[in-house]
């Protein structure tokens, strides 16, 4: 059957939109999804649910750099927000043209945020420093009154603590940092050059997993360090939302692919659950940002305790702890 608005080799996943044109046909995409494509003639966009809930990745990226930059993070925490806001927008360009570019901005996305994750992962490494905190480059350190602190007077701070207990390193690691960036040019050659689907999908599941792997052991270790029965309660319940977002994603994003002609005919509307998924998403990469910082954050002495931003959104929020 020759095919009027989608490419041969595009996997529907509603059928019904095999008829179904738009603004942006035909689709060039390997996948088109569940959602009825250009449901609003007016509006230029293949699927608006999904391409609107992309954007959901880009605000969890955007205050990621707004709290990056309040508590002063390293800059590995910035650049995985970055990441974040261009996931977001890739998904956003996949979902609204369904065409092979938009496709690559969405799927290289994943894998760069992915390999971004992991780094700021493998840098808490649990090991000793000499008790500086790990604070942007370029910055002055400051004293527990959020003073800035002369050479002179910050040395005599360091030779009047040395037999305080000292911080966890949290560091930059630039030999590991260029491995991955890297594998991500590697990636990217071969998935622009073979267009993969299942593959891809393998492929990024496995990165989820030795991420996860990863994280599962800085837990542990961290844990074992013993930072105080309100850090690790804190934790837990960062831990749970964590896997919780992830699972709820997931399962919407399974249903949404395999089950979708069986929710067509049994429920009177589409319940867009490849949205959800992305909204899911977004939440779990706003409790790993926060989940990082947690432990960073306790290691360095500091206190934590949950705050909320516009009343609705949780937000970690530290105090300088005893030295």
């Amino acid at each position: 059957m020759v095919r009027k608005y989608h490419a041969h080799y595009v996997k529907l996943i509603n059928p019904a939109d095999a008829e179904r044109g738009g603004w942006w046909s035909p689709a060039t995409s390997s996948l088109d999804f569940c959602e009825r494509n250009y449901r609003f003639e007016a509006i230029p966009v293949a699927e608006v649910f999904n391409a609107a809930s992309s954007l959901a990745l880009c605000a969890s990226g955007v205050l990621g750099l707004i709290l990056a930059r309040r508590e002063r993070v390293p800059y590995r925490f910035m650049a995985v927000a970055v990441l974040s806001i261009v996931m977001g927008l890739g998904s956003a360009a996949f979902h609204g043209t369904l065409t092979w570019f938009g496709q690559m901005g969405d799927e290289l996305g994943m894998v760069y945020l992915v390999l971004g994750w992991t780094y700021c992962l493998l840098c808490m490494d649990g090991s000793r420093s000499s008790g500086a905190r790990d604070t942007p480059a370029g910055e002055a350190e400051e004293d527990g009154e959020g003073v800035k602190l002369a050479s002179g007077e910050r040395a005599s701070l360091v030779r009047a603590s040395a037999a305080a207990p000292r911080p966890v390193a949290s560091r930059e690691r630039p030999a590991l940092a260029a491995v991955l960036v890297a594998y991500g040019v590697l990636w990217t050659l071969v998935h622009v050059q073979g267009r993969f689907t299942t593959a891809f999908q393998l492929h990024f599941a496995l990165l989820v997993i030795g991420s996860d792997v990863v994280f599962r052991r800085r837990f542990e270790a961290w844990r074992m360090r013993g930072p105080g029965r309100d850090a690790v309660r804190l934790a837990v319940d960062l831990r749970k939302a964590y896997y919780g977002t992830i699972g709820v994603g997931l399962t919407c994003w399974l249903t949404d692919m395999f089950l979708c002609e069986y929710l067509e005919r049994a429920l009177p509307f589409n319940p867009e659950l490849h949205a959800l998924w992305h909204i899911a998403a977004a939440g779990y990469v706003w409790c790993a940002a926060l989940l990082a910082l947690q432990l960073q954050w306790t290691d360095q002495g500091d206190v934590t305790y949950m705050d909320r931003t516009w009343g609705c959104i949780p937000v970690l929020r530290r105090k300088a702890g005893a030295d």
